[in-house]
């Protein structure tokens, strides 16, 4: 009976106890994809009562009976609060990632380290915002996002190069590309090689502390990338699509046909009148035109046009060229992890049709990223891709037969074609080829292979030493096809068309030995020490060989051997190899005061034996004063953080073989007869050595309201000296230049970059990341002035370098009106005494300042008439999120930069070239004279254009580069985690006085010294795009 009575009353207190409890069910999600989130702890607030997801990122706990409110923290997220609802028990949770985060593991140069510990400046940008615009390259995800990273595109070519200067130009003669390391590995190939969807993050070193470990190829800033791995949980399956159209972002406005043939008749009359000239008008005033034997085309008059000839309007060459390109991207990855491992199997496919017909670049890419614990203390990993790209281009941003200086200057008075005229095609081939047929009849095309592997193997040989060996293995090569056809200016000089075939290829091998010894002391004392050593060795070869006279264009340049003459064949081979021993140690004490060193000893096989080894050191402090009690007490400050740092980097970026003697074959006559010699092939210097870049950073970040509102602040000073440059020698040493280190390079400048969490609530968030960077330039060091290589091959020494003064000082004329009547000629002293024939001919011609002081105009009146260097370069994004609705904008843009308009060169208001609508509304004109700026028309080729302020423009734009709207549907369907749709929409609009296509443009693309240079280059183009995204 007493066991009864006890049975009973134990039963009444146990459902008393749960009549006490609830059940709360759920699951916890990361926000950004709908991914279960496993380990996220569960607690009821203010208690120990908790639990953890599962690897379905599902909960269930009991909580007393009336609890209100519960937390959600997972490592990488924002803790979450939840408040409950009276008998609710059931409850879903999506959990932000935290990129404030100062825990966060940031990766550096040979290692990794907490955001709070960097002593450096470092930015780390996020896949998310990386693909915001669905870049093709790494360069392109790049523009604007970070503070002192300027990205420039060559133009918008599909595959076109992008430029990046990281903190200004240290050099005007070798690369100013930074150095780009894809999971520990140098990668040295395009950006556009490397799938921006296969990037977990990015990290950008700036300052010389963190650049230093990376020695001679640093001095550029160094580019980390972090490719994807596997997380845990549930296999995980993503693909993406993407489908988008283009078009050209502007049109130029040039004269349509009835305007031009008005143009070419005043032209003539101009020339009678002015130049006393014998001529007659080319086209009929009244009756209908007529076929010109000589020219081999037909002539229309004013009559044909008002009849409805060629719609009214003549030819638009810019619409025969001009399309709507299309864009298909996708994307499939599998990935998955457990504690053996992690993997990450990805595949993607690009292809963009672009906006000017022939013009395409395609993608195929494929990645694999496996990790594996053998042991609790060995592990390896292998992140290797394979990738075959293939660019079909047309001849743009030169001066030279481009097939958009076609489209604007063709006469639009002509048809494309016209069946009374022999062969059909109307032809000016002395002025420039038929646009038609130079899209049709030209063929450029580059496939590029790729093969880059990232291997390690790490052992831990105690618990706070580690040893990793890391084999790195590239493969590039690059098989170009070209032909231009008969009916090319090209192909028509070779003469009958001209082909060509060439190859190149590079190797790499990259061995890695590193140690590494990470632990803390007495809880206050945190030491990690790096050493290593690496080899390198790079392996090159090229051929090449050209074919021209072909009897017909139909094999193109598939059958060299079908022509009837041959260019000599070239080849070539190389290799370099590089050592290094290099080292670090970072201590960190109480966590508030952090102390950084290193050092990289490297030795290049390029340079002299006396010259080969340079030794880069670099030191950083840091305060992480926000951790400091008496500040703290201010309760002001999330985050209070000072540094400073000072370091040495190295560029090596010269030829293989500049320090040694090197022969090229040659013919010479001894006693009568051809035999084989050699000849010096440039003039060797025994004497060259390093360039070296000095840096100093200073910086400041701060954190407000719980990290909410963040600031950085950078202020550097950078010089670079003993600068590898090449310069003209007198011609009596038999060469006419040598590369010597001569100069020095000197950078300035502030970066400032926020972060701000505006809104951050359950159903709605709005943050903003902006940042903007000033950077001022200065040479130092040279005996004399000297310029930059000559834009084409009548426009030279456009670009000076002069002490004191920036790389890009624009160097020319500047214009004083025109001569508008005979007065002003005869005030002139160059034509004090001339002929009234002479005096005549000079009205409505450019007057240029007489700067010298001295009879006529010299080139001792140029001055410095313009700056391609901006006052300033910006970026900011505008995230907004409502529920499951994202809504992104990002603007980028540059101020005070100016823009040598190379196109306008040509518009000489000469002969049978058409021009612009605004040359002709202001053209010099007796009655027009005051509001003129441009010379009268004539047909006197001796008018020569000097290059001067009229071709200098302000390059300033603000362009809303990137608009993206996306919608996520949640476990739409079983076995389906999430489904988004969206669209993206690039180049929307751009603010600007530029007058030519885009201000974002740089024909010369990478070469530091001739920036800022438009001349005939491929248009930007608007883009939309459908996007979505599928997980399962």
């Amino acid at each position: 009976m007493k066991n009864v009575l006890f049975f009973l009353m134990a039963f009444l207190f146990e459902c008393q106890i749960v009549a006490q409890e609830v059940i709360i069910r759920g699951s916890v999600a990361d926000a950004a994809d709908g991914s279960p989130l496993i380990g996220a702890n569960v607690l009821v607030k203010g208690t120990s009562v908790g639990t953890i997801t599962d690897v379905e990122g599902k909960f269930s706990l009991k909580v007393p009976k009336g609890t209100s409110k519960l937390t959600f923290s997972c490592v990488g997220y924002q803790e979450q609060e939840v408040a409950l609802k009276a008998n609710q028990t059931m409850l879903d949770v999506s959990m932000r990632e935290d990129s404030e985060l100062l825990d966060e593991v940031v990766v550096i140069g040979y290692g990794g380290a907490k955001k709070s510990d960097l002593t450096g400046a470092v930015s780390v940008l996020e896949s998310s915002d990386l693909l915001d615009a669905n870049p093709l390259s790494v360069s392109q995800g790049l523009q604007g996002k970070i503070a002192g990273v300027n990205v420039t595109q060559t133009d918008g070519a599909p595959g076109a190069g992008m430029n990046i200067l990281i903190r200004g130009i240290n050099s005007f003669s070798t690369s100013t590309e930074p150095l780009y390391v894809v999971d520990g590995v140098p990668f040295e190939g395009a950006s556009s090689l490397i799938n921006p969807s296969d990037i977990e993050t990015l990290t950008v070193l700036k300052d010389a502390s963190s650049t230093a470990i990376y020695g001679s190829r640093g001095a550029n800033g160094v580019i980390l990338i972090t490719t994807k791995q596997g997380k845990r949980g549930n296999d995980r399956i993503e693909f993406s699509a993407n489908y988008g159209f283009s078009n050209v972002l502007k049109r130029i406005n040039v004269l349509d046909g009835p305007t031009y043939i008005r143009y070419r008749n005043e032209a003539v009359s101009n020339y009678m009148y002015y130049d006393n000239a014998d001529d007659e008008l080319p086209y009929p005033i009244t009756g209908p035109g007529y076929y010109d034997p000589a020219q081999g085309y037909y002539r229309p008059s004013y009559e044909d046009f008002e009849n409805g000839y060629l719609n009214g309007t003549g030819t638009d060459w810019q619409d025969v060229i001009y399309k709507t390109g299309v864009t298909q991207e996708y994307n499939l990855s599998i990935s998955g992890a457990s504690e053996k491992g992690n993997y990450s199997v990805s595949g993607g496919y690009y292809n963009q049709k672009g906006v000017i017909e022939g013009s395409g670049y395609s993608r195929i890419s494929l990645r694999t990223n496996i990790n594996r614990n053998l042991r609790d203390f060995i592990r390896v990993g292998t992140s290797t891709s394979v990738v075959r790209s293939v660019g079909d281009y047309v001849k743009a941003s030169t001066s030279s037969n481009s097939v958009v200086r076609s489209a604007l200057w063709y006469p639009s008075d002509l048809p494309i074609y016209d069946e009374n005229i022999e062969g059909g095609f109307t032809r000016v081939d002395w002025l420039a080829a038929n646009p038609y047929l130079q899209i049709r009849d030209s063929k450029d095309q580059t496939v590029t292979y790729n093969i880059f592997s990232s291997n390690y193997l790490e052992v831990d040989i105690l618990k706070s030493l580690k040893f990793k060996q890391t084999a790195g293995v590239s493969y590039v090569g690059n098989n170009n096809y070209s032909y231009y056809g008969s009916t090319t200016l090209d192909g028509r000089n070779a003469p009958n068309g001209k082909a060509s075939q060439s190859d190149s290829w590079s190797t790499r091998l990259v061995m890695e030995s590193m140690l590494t010894y990470d632990k803390v002391f007495k809880k206050d004392h945190h030491l990690n020490v790096m050493a290593a050593f690496t080899a390198e060795r790079s392996d090159y070869g090229s051929k090449a060989i050209s074919v021209y006279d072909f009897d017909n264009d139909y094999l193109l340049m598939w059958n060299l051997g079908a022509a009837k003459q041959q260019n000599k064949p070239s080849s070539g081979r190389g290799m370099s190899s590089l050592a290094s021993v290099l080292g670090r140690v970072n201590y960190n004490l109480k966590e508030r005061y952090l102390f950084t060193a290193s050092f990289r000893y490297d030795g290049s096989s390029k340079f002299s034996k006396d010259n080969r080894w340079a030794f880069f050191p670099s030191v950083a402090l840091a305060w992480r004063a926000s951790e400091e009690s008496f500040i703290k007490n201010w309760n002001v400050f999330s985050n209070l953080k000072l540094r400073a740092s000072y370091g040495q980097t190295g560029n090596q970026a010269i030829g293989s073989y500049q320090t040694v003697s090197s022969l090229s074959p040659v013919g010479s006559a001894l006693n009568g007869s051809i035999v084989s010699g050699g000849v010096d092939s440039f003039l060797n210097n025994t004497q060259l050595i390093w360039e070296t870049t000095e840096q100093t950073d200073l910086g400041l970040e701060m954190g407000f309201f719980d990290n909410r509102l963040n600031f950085t602040v950078d202020l550097y000073h950078k010089k670079t000296r003993d600068l590898l440059q090449n310069i003209i020698i007198p011609s009596s040493t038999g060469f006419g230049s040598k590369i010597v280190n001569s100069g020095n390079m000197i950078n300035r400048g502030l970066e400032l970059s926020m972060k701000a969490f505006i809104i951050a609530q359950k159903n709605f968030g709005w943050d903003i990341n902006a940042n903007i960077a000033f950077n001022k330039n200065k040479i130092k060091g040279l005996k004399t002035d000297q310029f930059a290589q000559a834009l084409w091959s009548d426009v030279d020494q456009v670009f000076i370098q002069r002490n004191n003064c920036p790389v890009g000082y624009i160097y020319g004329y500047v214009e004083d009106g025109f001569y508008d009547n005979e007065a002003e000629v005869r005030a002139d002293p160059a034509y004090a005494n001339a002929s009234s024939a002479v005096i005549r001919s000079k009205l409505g011609e450019i007057k240029y300042k007489d700067l010298d002081g001295k009879p006529g105009i010299t080139s001792d009146d140029r001055t410095i008439i313009g700056d391609v260097n901006p006052n300033f370069t910006f970026g900011f994004t505008n995230n907004f999120q409502w529920k499951d609705l994202s809504l992104s904008m990002f603007f980028q843009g540059s101020v005070g930069n100016d823009i040598f308009n190379g196109n306008l060169m040509e518009q000489k208001m000469v002969e049978v070239s058409n021009i612009t609508q605004e040359a002709y509304d202001t053209r010099w004109t007796p009655d027009n004279y005051e509001n003129a700026k441009w010379p009268k028309p004539t047909e006197n080729m001796s008018r020569q254009l000097q290059v001067s302020d009229r071709f200098v423009e302000d390059g300033s734009y603000l362009r809303l580069k990137s608009l993206n709207v996306e919608y996520k549907f949640r476990s739409p369907v079983k076995f389906v985690n999430s489904l988004t749709v969206g669209v993206t929409m690039t180049n929307l609009f751009t603010i600007s006085n530029y007058s030519w296509y885009d201000p974002e443009v740089n024909a010369f693309g990478g070469d530091a010294s001739r920036r800022g240079v438009d001349v005939f280059s491929y248009p930007s183009n608007r883009t939309y795009s459908l996007n979505f995204k599928l997980v399962l």
